[in-house]
């Protein structure tokens, strides 16, 4: 006699270890998702600058006016913002993982097994990207980052305290991390590719060594697991209160945080009108208060959720959640873009493009990474990088026809 298929929920959760399905993913992340990598594509066009001169922002001293108002507006707004918002998310995205392994009975060690193979073989899509295109490849820290934040998935309590003050310790290495691979670009103004290749596998190593031992981004992959762990994200109804006021806080924090730096970066403030001791504390100023502004550009996408709840999204926000599904795709397809764009080794014009064009092709190279992926979304296909990295951790999954796994 042939047993019948189990229906009882946790029979079978029990089968199901792999991916998250689609259809029972949450809005939240991917919104926030698909609009921090427009927030990547304005930071990170700024380091394809070569041979000119810079001002402490990374921005060229000889802008127009709108360039200035523009760099004015990047750096309140999304410089040192986009990195703590995307950290945050990165760190849910670990939590929500381990969370799915144990409710389908498989214990924290083999949890953290499954997220070390994920993590190494991120390592290697890092080593690739850098070698091939972008010296500032933020997935290699990621993936080092998260074998530390492994260590504290199975502990039963998670402070408050102790997520500061992992995020402080670090904060000195943070701020080395992205000073290295934004004002070192020798790859970005060699003409020779194969030089250039060398040169970005030294910065690449650089930072690599740097985030693992200052521990990282730690602090902020530990709020992304402190927001799963409470539901923040996942059932943004339960928290509005508490949300309301991490938006209003946070968003307040990150525009006076970041005035001092932005007003330098634009031209307003000359540097030499504040002495070095204060001009780095007031970077310092600013890369903390960027953490506290991508937690609440998080959790405003929380709020958005709450209010869509029960109701189909608009298609804008479809499309942008589209690509926050594939996200790893789409920064990936940033830097095929940009690079040879602006290299010297391609078109060069990272030597001439002005502040307001490296802008507006970055907003440009944002809009169609999300068409490509929205189009992706309709025809019902996943991302081809979100493809390889489950198969490299999960290996195989069956899934009925049609049916999104993620």
């Amino acid at each position: 006699m042939i047993a019948a298929e189990p229906t009882d929920p946790s029979a079978l959760a029990a089968r199901t270890v792999g991916p998250t399905a689609a259809r029972e993913r949450s809005l939240a992340p991917d919104l926030a998702r698909g609009t921090v990598l427009l927030f990547i594509a304005l930071a990170n066009v700024a380091a394809y600058y070569f041979d000119r001169t810079v001002n402490v922002g990374g921005r060229p001293v000889d802008g127009s006016a709108l360039d200035d108002g523009l760099d004015l507006v990047v750096n309140l707004l999304v410089d040192q913002r986009s990195y703590p918002m995307f950290a945050i998310l990165f760190g849910y995205g670990l939590a929500k993982v381990a969370s799915r392994q144990m409710a389908a009975g498989r214990g924290i060690g083999a949890a953290r097994r499954l997220l070390v193979r994920r993590q190494l073989w991120l390592l290697v899509f890092g080593l690739l990207h850098a070698l091939l295109l972008f010296h500032g490849d933020i997935l290699a820290a990621y993936a080092v980052t998260g074998l530390w934040t492994l260590l504290f998935l199975g502990a039963r309590r998670l402070t408050i305290g102790v997520v500061i003050a992992l995020t402080l310790v670090p904060l000195v290495g943070v701020f080395a991390l992205n000073g290295l691979q934004q004002s070192y670009q020798p790859s970005i103004g060699d003409a020779v590719y194969l030089v250039s290749v060398a040169e970005r596998l030294g910065v690449w190593l650089t930072a690599v060594l740097l985030t693992g031992i200052t521990l990282g981004l730690v602090g902020l992959f530990l709020i992304g697991v402190l927001l799963e762990r409470e539901g923040w994200i996942d059932r943004p109804w339960d928290h509005l209160p508490a949300l309301r006021r991490t938006v209003v806080a946070g968003v307040a924090a990150g525009i006076l945080g970041g005035i001092p730096k932005a007003l330098q970066t634009a031209g307003v403030i000359e540097p030499g009108a504040v002495g070095g001791g204060v001009s780095v504390l007031l970077s310092a100023v600013h890369v903390l208060t960027g953490v506290a502004a991508g937690l609440a550009y998080i959790c405003l996408f929380a709020l958005v959720a709450a209010a869509l709840r029960g109701r189909r999204a608009p298609g804008p926000l479809r499309a942008l959640a589209a690509t926050g599904e594939r996200s790893l795709t789409a920064y990936l397809l940033q830097s095929v873009l940009f690079a040879p764009l602006l290299s010297a080794w391609g078109l060069g014009l990272g030597d001439t493009i002005p502040t307001a064009g490296a802008y507006l092709l970055a907003v440009a190279v944002w809009a169609v990474t999300v068409a490509i992926c929205a189009l992706l979304a309709r025809a019902g296909r996943r991302g081809p990088a979100e493809v390889l990295l489950r198969r490299l951790t999960y290996g195989p999954q069956p899934s009925p026809a049609g049916q999104l796994t993620s």
